[in-house]
């Protein structure tokens, strides 16, 4: 198991087990849009509030995410534009994966971290 991979939050992680076992690469974790409207907050809990309402994993490393604030985020979007939202402005960016959502920082030669972003 990768280090990265080890940086899970446990509870976006248990969100998504206990969601349906089709987990994010079923059809609606990419495409259903939500409702959104919540305030700026630490970005922690902004990004764990994106995966569990939604039900997509998502792979960050607690450490990008600390002391950092979330923008606000009010309207209808999809799990990935929802999470580019609340991360604006705070350096890091969201990429699809396989099995969801993966965080990184913007200049991967700071955490190592090598992702393509997708576009919506």
């Amino acid at each position: 198991m990768s280090a990265f991979t080890k940086t899970i939050r446990l509870p976006v992680f248990a969100a998504v087990l206990a969601g349906p076992l089709a987990g994010c690469a079923s059809p609606e974790c990419q495409s259903t849009h939500y409702e959104w409207d919540a305030g700026r907050r630490p970005l922690s809990a902004a990004v764990e509030d994106v995966g569990q309402r939604t039900g997509c994993a998502v792979k960050v490393d607690q450490h990008l995410l600390a002391g950092k604030t979330s923008t606000e985020i009010h309207g209808n979007y999809r799990a990935l534009q929802a999470m580019r939202h609340v991360l604006r402005g705070s350096g890091l960016k969201v990429s699809r994966t396989e099995t969801g959502l993966a965080i990184v920082a913007r200049h991967p030669q700071e955490s190592g971290d090598v992702t393509h972003e997708d576009e919506d």
